[in-house]
């Protein structure tokens, strides 16, 4: 077998560096494709197994990944380093899998697409790194077949076929589903289709990447995704953009059988690395984990019933008909839903989080998880009032300004507009105090006061001084004079004041004098010094 098989298309890697159930990892939020299948949803009933185990044929996984690392399969049955075969399975120290491409237990990959592929599949989840997979836990079987240039042939392929069918029928190895992100040619080879159907003899789905060439696999066949063999599912890639597929997917009415996120979509790569790419062979591993969470949470199920309770669950879009069998992209919760036989509501409540605060303003990002690409309504409630509302910019951004909080203790919350339901939806909610303004005199005299006054909440702004006295005001003075001892007390050194006084508002004897200080933010006068003057 010397034919070459290369990837599924023109996928670009770019390096990135570096909320129903939300994952802590920092980077899910850049994840759109697990928001457009309702991973949040699905995750409610379950987040993978490692009992379950995911066999990647492709360019090996980044066995040092701190996102993968913990979620590697390790066999059972051999005693990693001692150079021997331990359970006579032929392989020696196959501990993580094994390099079908030079017949070693190398399986590091130094392409990147395998690894890439791995944390689409299960990446760890809620471990406060990087990126989560559609599994949180799981076991991944690194088979590569492809060299470090991203290059196997035919005869490596069907070897790691049989390494997985033997290891599940000889050493009971939970095999649920192997992924092919790999394929594309128009030639029928009568021992790939043959490997393909002793995994099916095994009870083992197969992922398959329908190809990116822009063009109809139902007018040309391309292999491996348009095998007749029943435990093929043939993915197409979904647009980030659109509800349809990206214009290099493979599509096919009969050949196809449902998108999933290909677009756009951040996963691991070699060396604890993070990147964007697109492809059906990105497509392909959705699906994958799919069936392994599904498996996971009911391990009963059988070949045909995980195809069915997939394909049975799509949302069927407009955008897809005549291009996919099943005229639907993949719905994970409305998977996990049919599986266990329970209700399964579609929408999900708009999510977010705060950025930034201080006394001035707040900031922060909300979405719809449905339409986690759009822009939605949010608004600024304050005491249980509402202060007004914004439209979400780039990436769900918000800013909302805090003009007007009196002194003390504010509770502030933050809705979004649920554009199914139209209703309102605190996504996140915080406290604000204001403080009273400071004010030091340094200088009084009957004939003059001076000194300094700052609001913390109108921050560089000068704020109004006023003198009373006796109960009237006399006089007032913004505090905005030059005085450089200021700039290391309040950080400005526009904050002095120096108010000239008439001897003629004081009268004999005891005289009660205040000092004011007007916010012209939060246009409110406090009473900040106070003292006893004879005159």
């Amino acid at each position: 077998m010397t034919k070459a098989w290369k990837l599924t298309g023109p996928e670009s890697l770019e390096n990135k560096t570096l909320l129903s159930v939300t994952p802590n990892d920092p980077r899910f939020n850049d994840q759109w494709g697990l928001q457009s299948i309702s991973a949040q949803q699905a995750w409610q009933y379950g987040t993978g197994s490692k009992d379950v185990v995911v066999a990647i044929i492709d360019s090996g996984i980044d066995l040092t990944n701190q996102d993968l690392k913990n979620n590697l399969w390790t066999n059972p049955g051999e005693i990693a380093g001692d150079g021997i075969d331990n359970e006579n399975n032929g392989y020696i120290d196959d501990v993580n899998g094994w390099n079908f491409a030079n017949n070693s237990n190398d399986v590091q990959d130094r392409y990147g697409h395998g690894t890439h592929v791995a944390g689409i599949i299960g990446a760890e989840g809620r471990n406060s790194l990087g990126v989560t997979g559609i599994n949180w836990n799981v076991s991944l079987m690194a088979l590569k077949f492809m060299d470090d240039k991203g290059v196997g042939d035919t005869g490596g392929a069907i070897r790691a076929m049989d390494y997985i069918s033997m290891m599940k029928n000889t050493y009971g190895v939970n095999v649920v589903v192997v992924n092919y992100s790999w394929g594309g040619g128009t030639g029928f080879s009568n021992m790939l289709y043959g490997g393909i159907n002793r995994l099916n003899d095994a009870a083992i789905v197969l992922t398959v990447a329908a190809g990116n060439n822009g063009s109809n696999n139902d007018i040309t066949l391309r292999y491996p995704s348009c095998y007749d063999s029943t435990n093929i599912i043939s993915v197409g890639a979904l647009s980030s953009y659109s509800n349809g597929l990206v214009s290099f997917s493979n599509y096919g009415a009969t050949t196809v059988d449902l998108a999933a996120p290909g677009s756009a979509v951040l996963s691991t790569i070699p060396w604890n690395n993070y990147g964007y790419l697109s492809g059906t062979s990105m497509a392909a591993p959705m699906v994958a984990g799919a069936v392994a969470l599904l498996k996971s949470i009911k391990p009963s199920l059988t070949v045909s019933e995980v195809k069915g309770a997939i394909f049975s669950s799509v949302d069927k879009v407009s955008e897809l008909f005549g291009k996919v069998a099943t005229n639907g992209k993949l719905n994970l919760g409305a998977c996990v839903a049919s599986v266990l036989g329970i209700p399964y509501d579609s929408n999900l409540l708009p999510t977010g989080a705060i950025t930034s605060q201080n006394l001035r303003s707040i900031g922060g990002w909300a979405k719809d998880l449905n339409s986690p690409n759009s822009s939605i309504c949010v608004r600024l409630i304050i005491d249980g009032a509402d202060r007004g509302l914004v439209w979400t910019g780039v990436g769900g951004s918000f800013v909302f300004n805090l003009g007007g909080l009196t002194i003390g203790e504010h509770v502030i919350s933050v809705e979004a507009r649920d554009s199914q339901t139209g209703s309102w939806t605190s996504v996140v909610s915080s406290k604000v105090t204001i403080p009273s303004p400071i004010v030091r005199v340094g200088y009084l005299r009957l004939d003059r006061v001076a000194g300094w006054a700052f609001s913390e909440r109108s921050g560089a702004s000068p704020v109004l001084v006023r003198v009373v006295i006796n109960g009237r005001v006399v006089t007032g003075q913004w505090a905005n004079q030059y005085r450089p001892a200021l700039i290391p007390v309040v950080g400005s050194p526009r904050h002095g004041f120096s108010i000239p006084l008439n001897r003629n508002w004081f009268h004999k004897g005891s005289n009660n004098m205040l000092i004011q200080v007007y916010d012209p933010i939060s246009k409110q006068v406090s009473i900040v010094w106070e003292r006893t003057i004879n005159k």
